[in-house]
Order: structure tokens, then C-alpha cells, then sequence
């Protein structure tokens, strides 16, 4: 250091305060200011995640799919091996070596715990001297949506299927965020209504796009586009169309199955509760009136019947009951 500069914190408490606090404020590392190459020479990096969780996996595979579309040659491919993987992605406390390696890493890699739906992105230079992008998550949607991420930084829309929007070609992408770039969420559930599907969605599914056997069945090839939509735009939540042309969600074979692929959350809108479809699931023949004063015993019978198939399921259940078509409550 300069000794004019010494002199002066020597002679100046001021300054000697100021001295100490700077020297306390660690300096980021150079590789930090490097971006990271997501496709380089018109290649894709390599990605690599330990873990089994389904909507990761979900993203993943739309990643891949998305840099086909930007890749001039090979694509981002899926690796087995944390030593040869690029982009290392994970869940904060599900792999004790990729916690470790965030932590020491990332000083905010701790923020991550009990948080909802957070990631955290960061460039390291690991210990072999090869550079690598950690997507963290605070749970699996967090990472998931650290993943897409990628997706939007290479050109992708999330409306790329739904309004073609055809992406250009690039020979090189670069991750060139601040260090230890994190996102969450202000809102926990955040999502859509398939109102009025009467008009246009069920027609358009059930004779052009998902063609069914079943009139009216909203099949689950129409869902995963709906979804995945969803997933990139980092909605969690959905009430399924329920109007009596359509065949109620959880009706359809697979639907359920394909909500929790894109980890969407499955409500129910304004009349339809405990995750019944009161319009197209409820038989008066069968079940007689649907009506809590003169036959609790069947309707109790009837929303119990839904929790016990989903209780175990990531579910928002509507309480209270309404009339069926925003109807008023039938009396005695």
C-alpha cells in the first residue's frame, strides 16, 4: 500500500475506521466476472442433476428440447457424471456434495433453506480449474425454474408453441448475470381458470389437437402443453375446466399424473368444492339431490371420496358449498 495512504489512516481515526470495514468487504473472484458459456461454438453445455424429482427432470428435458431449436450443432445433453457436467443442478439439503460445493461457493446458498419456490445461479471455477453454472433450489419448482431460466437467457419465449415464435439460431450463449443471481417469488400461488372452455378450448382439443373417443374429454396431450406453458412462466397453480361438455379433470386418465410432472398444483374454482366437479361429476340419479340439508349423508360420502384418491396429493381445496352454475343453494 501507498505510504502517503498509511499516514493518513494512521493520523485520522476516521480513516482508520473506514480502512478496517473495506478490508473486511470480501472481493467477488475473478471467474466470478467470467460468463459462463451455456452454448459455445454452437454447442450446448452439458448438464447434470443426482436426484429422482420429476418436475426437475421435466425442466431438464425442456431445456434440451429448447436449445435444439438455438444450437447450430449439438444441443445441452444430459450427463451422469458431476465431473463431466457443465450446469450442476440441485436442491438445497437433497445432495450433501452439491451442498457442500454451493457453500462453499456461495455465501447465499444458505438463504435458499425454507424459502418457497427460490433458485440462485452462480459461475464457479471448481477445483480442477473447469468452469461450471450451480442452479440452485429451494425445493424442486425453485429449481425448475432456475433451469428455465436458461431457456429465456438463449431467446426462448414461453409462448413458443402456443404463439410459434420460431427462436433464431446463435453459435454462442452467455450467462453474464451478477454472481449469485436469485429469484422468488412474491406471490406463493400463482396460476389460471379454464373458464368457458365451451367456446374454444374443448372444441379446439377434443377435434383438432388431442382427437378422443370420449366427447369433450380435454385429453392430457392438451394439458401438458397448458402446463408446460405454465411451468415457464412460473405458475404452480390450476382450476381445470368444469363445465358439463367438458369430461372433469380427474376423470381423465393421466391428467393428475401429468399436473404433477409440470409441478402444478390441482384447485378447484368458486362452485365446485373439496375438488369435486359438481356439474359433471355429481349424478342425481345415483346420489339423489345435491343438497346438504336433505342429503349430507351422500354429498359428505361424495367429497370424501375425492380426498381419500388425492388426499396425499399437492392439492387447494375450495371449502363451502355453493349451487351447481354459480346457482343459489338448494333449499328444503
Amino acid at each position: 500500500m501507498n505510504l502517503k495512504i498509511l499516514s493518513l489512516v494512521k493520523s485520522f481515526p476516521i480513516f482508520k475506521i473506514i480502512f478496517c470495514i473495506l478490508s473486511a468487504i470480501p472481493l467477488i473472484k475473478a471467474e466470478d466476472k467470467i460468463p459462463f458459456p451455456i452454448i459455445e461454438n454452437g454447442n450446448g453445455a452439458s448438464i447434470y442433476y443426482s436426484g429422482e424429482n420429476q418436475i426437475i427432470h421435466t425442466a431438464i428435458d425442456i431445456l434440451i428440447k429448447d436449445s435444439q431449436y438455438i444450437c447450430r450443432k449439438e444441443g445441452i445433453s444430459v450427463t451422469n457424471s458431476e465431473k463431466a457436467g457443465d450446469i450442476l443442478v440441485g436442491v438445497i439439503g437433497e445432495d450433501k456434495k452439491f451442498d457442500t460445493l454451493c457453500s462453499q461457493h456461495c455465501s447465499k446458498y444458505k438463504e435458499l433453506k425454507g424459502k418457497w419456490e427460490t433458485f440462485l445461479i452462480h459461475p464457479i471455477r471448481s477445483h480442477d480449474n473447469k468452469k461450471r453454472l450451480l442452479i440452485a433450489g429451494s425445493d424442486a419448482r425453485g429449481a425448475a425454474y432456475g433451469i428455465l431460466e436458461l431457456s429465456r437467457s438463449m431467446g426462448i419465449s414461453p409462448w413458443i408453441w402456443w404463439a410459434d415464435v420460431i427462436p433464431e439460431k446463435k453459435d454462442s450463449v452467455l450467462w453474464n448475470r451478477p454472481p449469485q443471481y436469485m429469484q422468488s417469488p412474491s406471490v406463493p400461488y400463482r396460476g389460471i381458470f379454464l373458464n368457458d372452455e365451451d367456446w374454444g378450448l374443448m372444441p379446439w382439443s377434443t377435434k383438432n389437437y388431442d382427437l378422443t373417443k370420449r366427447a369433450g374429454e380435454i385429453g392430457i396431450r392438451t394439458y401438458s402443453k397448458i402446463f408446460e406453458l405454465m411451468m415457464r412462466l412460473r405458475a404452480n397453480t390450476l382450476w381445470p375446466a368444469m363445465h358439463e361438455c367438458t369430461v372433469p379433470f380427474h376423470f381423465v386418465k393421466g391428467a393428475r399424473e401429468t399436473a404433477e410432472k409440470y409441478g402444478i398444483i390441482i384447485g378447484t374454482s368458486h362452485c365446485e368444492p373439496m375438488l369435486r366437479n359438481s356439474a359433471g361429476e355429481w349424478n342425481d340419479q345415483l346420489n339423489g339431490p345435491y343438497n346438504f340439508v336433505t342429503n349430507s349423508s351422500n354429498v359428505i360420502h361424495y367429497w370424501k371420496e375425492r380426498l381419500l384418491e388425492v388426499g396425499q396429493k399437492e392439492n387447494i381445496y375450495t371449502v363451502g358449498m355453493r349451487g351447481r352454475h354459480d346457482g343459489r343453494m338448494v333449499e328444503r
